[in-house]
């Protein structure tokens, strides 16, 4: 599958504006942070884009929005869109809003919380009907 962000740039507001940094400078500046992951929220015509994971992934079956772990030379929303894209095949041209942040201490980290160690972040960020098409540059 082609990057569509090589070749189609998409828009944010402006309040999002922090996450356009490379994930690798967003951990420098969090040192407790060990993982960033990014996800979008596609709403369209009042319902919300959910995937099922795989019965032998972790938390086998359940129901998310798409997104998954930063690529360290990518920024957060890159990873958003990118998610979206691999996920389910649509690229988002626009990102509206963060709508929510959450740092939690991960189960392999026997509860510690020290840099590189223990912390994940995970970042929800919200595209809405109209300003999301199929990878194939086809407006939906």
């Amino acid at each position: 599958m082609t990057n569509p962000f090589s070749y189609r740039p998409y828009r944010i507001q402006s309040s999002i504006e922090a996450f356009e940094v490379s994930v690798h400078k967003y951990l420098h500046q969090h040192p407790e942070i060990r993982d960033i992951l990014s996800a979008a929220i596609l709403i369209h015509k009042n319902r919300v884009l959910l995937v099922q994971r795989a019965a032998d992934d972790d938390f086998p079956n359940r129901w998310e929005v798409p997104g998954g772990t930063a690529n360290k030379d990518e920024t957060i929303v890159q990873c958003a869109i990118r998610e979206l894209y691999e996920e389910v095949g649509l690229a988002a041209s626009t990102v509206l809003a963060m709508v929510s942040e959450v740092v939690w201490t991960a189960s392999d980290s026997g509860g510690q919380r020290r840099p590189g160690l223990g912390c994940l972040e995970n970042i929800l960020f919200l595209c809405h009907d109209g300003w999301c098409h199929a990878g194939n540059g086809l407006e939906n």
